[in-house]
């Protein structure tokens, strides 16, 4: 999960200097699209790639986030084709329901899939919750999905995904005076560093006016035990990838059962649970290695 009114100290330090090249890529303004998927629009942002290359990539993100997280790591995936990031419904700009399931979240993944022009054989990268709503996926016979790379999400058992906001989230959003109020409460869960660079790029979109104030985005219902993130521990299939954050959510065991699946498990030396967030050049690196080694 990913962000919170929770008083958190917010760290915005990190070990590593960065360079323009953050700043760079989120210049590089994508396409935006919306779809309709069981009558709620979901919204969507794709960069071009070039028109030679095998397929796409489409990026999943975290529970309390949206497809604007991945803006400074989009752009420099898109030499093997089109690169697309949405919004699950509940997040960013798309709609919010009532009720919202792993399957729901995979049949809107799909119909991006589907929408947006990613080639025959695409790679789906999933963070957190959206990394259970992409292994959900690749167990889905038939779906389409094979090729699939995971973001420290949490897969070692149900008791781990069940009501993940544990007394750490509210079922409702606080209301804020003014849109830099609201703004400033920005927090990452749990805890981690953070780049200012990319914090400051994409806090001002995750945030709307409402009656009576300033609020998130976000539909605080993802996290009132309607959603049970849970799912049946990854079999066998085509190849897959999973990300741990060394400072992240998913302890280091989590290595037996991903290889022991076929997986492929890679390490983020001082990433926190989400290293868009503070090593996104890691990231970035990680995942452009996967997939030039990929068929």
């Amino acid at each position: 999960m990913d962000t919170t009114d929770r008083d958190h100290t917010r760290d915005v330090a990190s070990p590593h200097a960065t360079t323009g090249w953050i700043t760079e890529a989120q210049s590089r303004h994508p396409e935006r699209g919306t779809i309709t998927v069981d009558g709620a629009t979901i919204a969507f942002r794709r960069w071009l790639g070039p028109e030679e290359a095998p397929s796409g990539v489409l990026l999943v993100h975290g529970g309390g986030a949206h497809s604007g997280w991945w803006d400074h790591v989009a752009p420099l995936l898109t030499d093997r084709g089109p690169v697309v990031a949405l919004d699950l419904s509940g997040h960013g700009d798309s709609d919010h329901r009532t009720h919202y399931s792993l399957d729901g979240w995979g049949d809107e993944v799909l119909a991006v899939l589907g929408a947006a022009g990613l080639g025959e054989d695409p790679v789906v990268v999933g963070h957190s919750l959206g990394g259970l709503v992409t292994l959900s996926l690749r167990e889905r016979p038939g779906n389409g999905v094979g090729r699939v790379v995971v973001v420290d999400s949490p897969i070692e058992g149900p008791e781990a995904q069940r009501r993940p906001e544990a007394g750490t989230f509210s079922s409702r959003h606080r209301l804020y005076p003014t849109r830099e109020a609201v703004m400033e409460r920005f927090r990452p869960v749990p805890p981690q560093p953070t780049l200012s660079e990319v914090v400051e790029h994409l806090v001002p979109d995750s945030v709307r006016q409402v009656d009576g104030g300033w609020t998130w985005k976000f539909d605080a219902g993802i996290f009132d035990g309607t959603a049970r993130m849970h799912i049946t521990r990854p079999g066998p299939g085509r190849p897959w990838a999973f990300l741990r954050g060394e400072r992240g959510m998913v302890p280091a065991s989590v290595r037996e059962q991903v290889e022991r699946t076929g997986g492929l498990l890679v390490d983020l030396p001082g990433a926190g649970h989400a290293p868009m967030l503070d090593q996104p050049g890691m990231l970035i690196g990680a995942l452009r290695a996967i997939l030039a080694n990929w068929p």
